[in-house]
């Protein structure tokens, strides 16, 4: 018995193959700009147990995707940790265990250092009217929200309202779309404190 595909099987293949990615896209339409904008993304409590360069000190799966993400795409993007801050991706740093504060002022006084960070520093080079992409839970959202507004930018929050296994899913796709190539797209997702 031949097992090997007709070519009429190879075509319908590559016709339902090409299908999910149309419909992929068109679910993710509603996503990000490529290139455009600023990201934060959440460290994970997942870590290596020597110094390394923030990007390889997280180990979390969700961490991991997004690394993977911002990385194919070529976005600018920081790391949000509980204890530094806003950390650039190539910094070094050593293990830790330490988690977001539980107090609403504690957070407050986190998101304000994070907004000295961030801000002052590095999104005067990014046009007002990009987007800062926050890839990250309510707590660290919630503050950096109302910082980000005052600045005169617009807060985005691709994975609010999912849970962690659907924030995966969906951080699985947008990797599937750019590593196509056709991850090109010029409309938003989510705003902080709204859909």
């Amino acid at each position: 018995m031949n097992n090997k595909p007709t070519t009429e099987q190879s075509a319908r293949d590559r016709d339902a193959e090409a299908f999910q990615i149309s419909k992929a896209r068109r679910a993710l339409e509603k996503t990000l700009h490529r290139g455009t904008g600023f990201h934060l993304v959440a460290c994970s409590a997942t870590k290596l147990n020597q110094p390394a360069k923030a990007k390889d000190l997280y180990q979390g799966q969700l961490f991991k995707r997004l690394r993977e993400l911002m990385e194919i795409n070529g976005w600018e993007w920081r790391i949000l940790s509980a204890r530094h801050g806003a950390l650039h991706p190539e910094q070094i740093i050593g293990p830790y265990d330490e988690e977001m504060p539980s107090s609403v002022d504690q957070r407050k006084i986190w998101a304000s250092g994070v907004d000295i960070d961030i801000f002052q520093t590095l999104l005067s080079q990014v046009p007002r009217k990009k987007p800062v992409y926050l890839w990250c839970g309510l707590n660290y959202r919630a503050h950096l929200e109302e910082h980000i507004k005052r600045r005169g930018r617009v807060p985005l929050a691709p994975l609010a309202r999912l849970g962690i296994g659907e924030q995966k899913k969906k951080v699985g796709q947008l990797i599937t779309i750019s590593k196509f190539g056709i991850f090109d797209i010029d409309t938003t997702f989510y705003h902080l404190g709204g859909s």
